[in-house]
């Protein structure tokens, strides 16, 4: 489950916020939608084909659905969505079926792997779609299985964050994992020790913010190549 929040920038006399719910697969792990969605913040959800019972009965709140599937093309607002997989093909593990998105603005890019391991990275590099991107949402919350040698070579991130519970029972994220996004040379985020970690960019500059830390590091987008957007 991904959850993203867009703004548009200032100045506005009153700035008003979308939010957008990518769903990445069946299971324990939709059950966020339920503390989204009946407060109204979230205006859309963008999810893998299957139904899903998470929405009936949000009545006024319901928000907008939208069954993607991979090759597709959207905008949100002035960001373009790219999905990448899952493709179709014989039967995988269910985290290899997760919806994999890749987002791009002003040449900022950034991937939403869901929680892809070594099969469904390999999968993904086996499509040949565009991964390379500045900021990658590391998949399966840091699993061991994820964050492949070859997945990262493709990728090539300046910026890795990882969405992971504090003193969780699976230990996440996994010391080799990590390692590896280490040697790739992110820069890497973690909400179990970082809190939560918010992006803001106008395209030239990219702010990272680690609330519980207090601090904000600020990248210069000086690399073009590392930014581009699909063709």
């Amino acid at each position: 489950m991904d959850y993203l929040e867009l703004s548009p920038p200032p100045p506005l006399d009153r700035l008003v916020h979308r939010f957008w719910f990518l769903r990445t697969g069946a299971g324990a792990e939709s059950s966020g939608m339920q503390t989204i969605v009946p407060d109204g913040r979230c205006e859309i959800v963008l999810h893998l084909g299957e139904p899903f019972a998470e929405l009936d009965g949000a009545g006024r709140a319901s928000p907008q659905r939208r069954a993607l599937a991979a090759g597709q093309r959207l905008w949100l607002g002035r960001a373009m969505v790219t999905v990448l997989g899952p493709a179709t093909g014989p039967p995988v593990a269910a985290n290899d079926q997760s919806l994999v998105l890749r987002l791009d603005w002003r040449g900022v890019s950034l991937l939403l792997p869901g929680d892809l391991g070594a099969q469904g990275e390999a999968a993904l590099l086996g499509r040949g779609g565009p991964l390379r991107a500045l900021v990658l949402k590391v998949a399966h919350h840091g699993s061991r299985s994820s964050s492949g040698v070859p997945f990262l070579r493709a990728a090539q991130p300046l910026i890795a964050v990882v969405s992971v519970g504090a003193r969780n029972p699976f230990r996440h994220p996994s010391p080799d994992a990590l390692a590896r996004l280490e040697a790739a040379g992110a820069h890497i985020y973690r909400t179990d020790r970082d809190g939560a970690v918010m992006l803001e960019t106008d395209g030239r500059v990219l702010r990272v913010t680690a609330w519980a830390r207090g601090t904000t590091d600020t990248f210069h987008l000086a690399d073009p190549e590392n930014t581009t957007a699909p063709g």
